[in-house]
């Protein structure tokens, strides 16, 4: 029979319960006999068994870390061969290649980085402890000045024009800024007001952290503690993020860049 893809492959490492008889048996036979099946499946069988650790240790009570430094794990094909990655349909006409894996045991955290030949485009998908289903994470790559920025759940998608597959496959480290804090900001259709909701307490007497007024928010970091003092902030609004620089405690935001009755404010080192 012909060799398995990788669609199948990780099936039998990760949900074998999806594949029928004959085919598990069909992967099986191939992971025994052929080397590079055999390296393929121990790739996942190891990515899932960190993902699964990360997971059970997402509900202990540890700090946030503001930045988490990863490192690259070298691939195991030998003549340097992609790992293909079959897209989430057993008929998936376009394949995925994934080009590198960084991990930072200290955190528990990892980015897989996977080529979309179909759309050109680069995806990371970054998995950690420290990460909620909605957080916001800001990357830095090896030796670059830019900044990008995720969807929601750490999944970042940048086009090959803006960093090509080759450059991201010769990194040998990376680094993300996670969210120290976040604020809800809730704007009535009605009437214009606007509330807000924040991750953190503000002291009784202290100055508020949101300004309102009818052109923008303003917003004084001032006299929160200096663990989660922030460099930068990540508005999410209506499905879109930008990136707004503090300077000296203070930042200013248009109030039209509020855009939804309900946004977000990240906050970063």
């Amino acid at each position: 029979m012909k060799k398995p893809s990788e669609y199948h492959i990780e099936l039998f490492v990760n949900s074998p319960e999806k594949l029928s008889r004959d085919e598990r048996r069909w992967v099986h036979e191939w992971i025994n006999n052929d080397e590079e099946v055999r390296l393929i499946a121990d790739w996942y069988r190891q990515f899932y068994k960190q993902t699964e650790e990360i997971k059970k240790n997402k509900e202990s009570k540890v700090d946030k870390p503001p930045v988490i430094h990863l490192k690259a794990i070298p691939n195991q094909l030998k003549n340097g061969n992609n790992f293909i990655l079959a897209a989430q349909t057993a008929t998936a006409k376009s394949k995925n290649k994934a080009i590198k894996t960084f991990v930072s045991e200290k955190h528990e955290t990892l980015i897989r980085v996977i080529y979309d030949d179909k759309k050109t485009k680069i995806r990371f998908h970054a998995i950690s402890q420290h990460l909620d289903d909605e957080d916001i994470v800001i990357l830095n790559l090896e030796d670059d000045q830019s900044f990008y920025i995720s969807k929601p759940g750490g999944v970042f998608e940048i086009s090959d024009s803006v960093i090509t597959k080759e450059k991201i496959a010769d990194l040998d480290k990376c680094m993300i800024h996670l969210p120290l804090m976040k604020i809800d900001v809730f704007r009535d259709s009605n009437t214009g007001s606007i509330t807000y909701s924040s991750s953190f307490t503000e002291k009784k007497g202290s100055s508020s952290i949101l300004e309102i007024t009818d052109k923008e928010i303003s917003i004084d970091i001032e006299n929160i503690p200096d663990k989660i003092k922030s460099e930068r902030i990540i508005l999410h609004s209506d499905g879109m993020s930008s990136l707004w620089l503090i300077d000296e405690n203070h930042c200013r935001i248009p109030l039209k860049k509020f855009k939804n009755s309900s946004s977000v404010l990240f906050f970063y080192k």
